[in-house]
């Protein structure tokens, strides 16, 4: 099956040129516009570097990660066969609309050499199928100079990013993805007859994952390219349902240069937060197998490619008691006594979601996280709303499952629909739970995410409640992971590192969180946003565990020498919190 490619991309991207750039162009799958929201107001899903995760998508991904208990994962191979004939000619792609970049806004660097769109321009089109992903790049050059592609004088580079994994590397310390060796992107360089090779450093490119072709034209030269998903060394989930991507083009006019004068790209370097990539929806599958294991479905990790094939590297701490139920519709079915469920879980016209599920290792006990209040099919969500989520402990009974504890892991219900906001009010997802057993064998993590757009400001929050059935309460604790305030021409960012580790001479972990705070100036809301030069704080956040009380109590001093402004990750001794990708996990330190 074949699937449309998507694309989603930055409005201040959109603005530069009104040119289109058509993608899938074959008979078989319908043409797609990526870029029909040019005179549009821009969305929440424009975003390049840190796409809107697609539900559908992410679900259909997760159907397909192996069973923990699974000893081998299992995953159909991509098909061999091409859909296009990669030979450089351009005759079974339609490339009437495709994008061009052809203006002196697309030369990074090298501008004073260029001397217009017959110098060195170019206009690009991209399709993909289940087994590659394809690009054609219509070079115009007026001096054409091939040289080896390790270095090389004119050229195309395509670079290629896993967004999944990049979300998750920017969720980690520095020096733990140098120690882990933790790549999210890659480039090729294609010269004019068509060779091949990586573009700076790295591992050399292996011929077999790439097939490319080129042909010469009277002003310049094609370029025709299928991509196996075997050219990164990484990637985050298998299959790959998004793929960034840039475009960039080489030229040089001068045969006694050692290296290429004008550097031109589809999304330059500005110097700002501008995006640097495209995203391109894909279903690309492996060509290798896959080996091993997973320790849970949608471990916080990277698929590695190694000489047996793919294998998984996890990062994170997992605990054996636990594994993740698949079938939450069964799971949610096979629930037959609910009356410990808040009311907004019993009330008839509310809708009740079961959107997470953990059973024990014996088959005695199951955890689930519950999301109870109205759904409404058609129209908007009332403001008079009120969502509950909530944590379940649930025990075997007759057959069935009973619930035994229910918590609700916020203090107040939620002021929105299940799967829907209310006008004005801020509207919470991207909901999962982890059992954090490195604190405690009965406590949980529930992570979160909010939402708040006003007509003059935008508020998005991350943060991670915790849940304990032993307190009184159920509720014993909050940090925020990341929260953006962002006004038109202004925005803050920050972004905490929290920490698990011994601060007190009391038994239990404490949390340390040592929050990174940036004042920024904009051109637009979330756009070309620039760090001030003095606009960087750091603050630390401290909350010690009270066994007592079961909970996780402010630190009322304002400093603490075992949690500093200073504090690093090779300094803790514990563990450090991950949320990225709408998933919670603990990552040991290396103290």
């Amino acid at each position: 099956m074949t699937r449309t490619p998507s694309l989603s991309l930055h409005a201040a991207a959109l603005a530069l040129v009104p040119a289109l750039l058509l993608f899938s162009a074959c008979k078989s799958t319908p043409t797609v516009n990526p870029f029909d929201s040019v005179d549009q107001k821009s969305t929440e899903a424009d975003l390049l570097d840190e796409p809107v995760v697609v539900v559908s998508r992410e679900q259909s991904a997760r159907a397909r990660q192996p069973r923990p208990s699974e000893t081998a994962v299992m995953m159909p191979e991509a098909p061999d066969d091409l859909t296009r004939q990669i030979d450089g000619d351009p005759a079974d792609w339609d490339l009437s609309k495709a994008r061009a970049f052809n203006q002196k806004q697309y030369v990074e660097s090298g501008a004073e050499f260029w001397t217009g769109a017959a110098d060195a321009s170019f206009r690009i089109a991209a399709h993909s199928d289940e087994g590659y992903l394809y690009f054609f790049v219509e070079v115009t050059d007026d001096q054409v100079i091939t040289r080896s592609p390790q270095a090389p004088m004119d050229a195309v580079v395509i670079w290629l990013r896993d967004p999944r994994l990049e979300r998750l590397l920017a969720s980690l310390p520095a020096n733990f993805r140098r120690n882990e060796v933790l790549r999210s992107e890659t480039a090729i360089t294609i010269t004019p007859d068509g060779k091949i090779a990586r573009f700076g450093s790295g591992p050399p490119l292996d011929p077999s994952v790439v097939i490319a072709a080129a042909s010469p034209r009277a002003n310049g030269y094609n370029i025709e390219i299928a991509i196996k998903l075997e050219v990164l060394p990484q990637v985050g989930a298998i299959p790959l349902s998004e793929i960034a991507f840039r475009v960039e083009v080489l030229d040089g006019d001068d045969e006694a240069r050692k290296g290429p004068q004008t550097h031109l790209s589809m999304l330059p370097e500005t110097g700002d937060d501008s995006p640097r990539y495209a995203l391109l929806g894909v279903e690309l599958l492996p060509h290798r197998p896959l080996t091993g294991q997973m320790p849970r479905v949608d471990a916080l990790g990277a698929w590695e490619l190694v000489a047996a094939g793919w294998q998984f590297k996890s990062l994170e701490t997992t605990s054996g008691h636990w594994t993740i139920m698949e079938d939450l519709k069964s799971t949610q079915e096979a629930v037959t006594d609910t009356s410990a469920l808040p009311e907004a879980c019993r009330q008839q016209r509310n809708d009740v979601s079961l959107l997470e599920a953990f059973q024990s290792a014996n088959g005695q006990t199951r955890v689930g996280l519950f999301m109870c209040g109205p759904n409404p099919d058609t129209g908007r969500c009332p403001n008079t709303a009120r969502t509950d989520l909530v944590w379940v402990h649930m025990v075997p009974e007759s057959g069935a499952w009973s619930v035994r504890r229910a918590i609700s892991v916020f203090d107040e219900p939620l002021a929105q629909c299940v799967f829907k906001g209310a006008d004005g009010e801020p509207v919470h997802q991207g909901f999962s739970m982890f059992p954090v057993s490195a604190l405690s064998p009965s406590r949980w993590a529930v992570g979160w995410s909010s939402r708040h757009h006003l007509r003059d400001e935008r508020i998005e929050e991350t943060g991670v409640n915790f849940v304990d059935p032993q307190s009184s309460s159920g509720r014993v604790g909050q940090v925020r992971t990341a929260r953006s305030s962002s006004m038109r021409e202004r925005r803050t960012v920050q972004r905490s590192q929290v920490f698990l580790t011994q601060i007190d001479d009391v038994a239990g972990l404490d949390i340390c969180e040592v929050e990174t705070s940036e004042d920024q100036e904009c051109t637009n809301f979330d756009t070309g946003c620039r760090t001030h030069p003095h606009g960087t704080s750091v603050q630390t956040l401290i909350k010690t565990w009270n066994p007592k009380a079961i909970r996780f109590e402010s630190y009322l001093q304002t400093k603490h020498a075992r949690c500093t402004s200073s504090t690093r990750f090779e300094q803790v001794d514990g563990f450090m919190l991950i949320h990225a990708n709408q998933r919670l996990g603990l990552i040991p330190t290396r103290k």
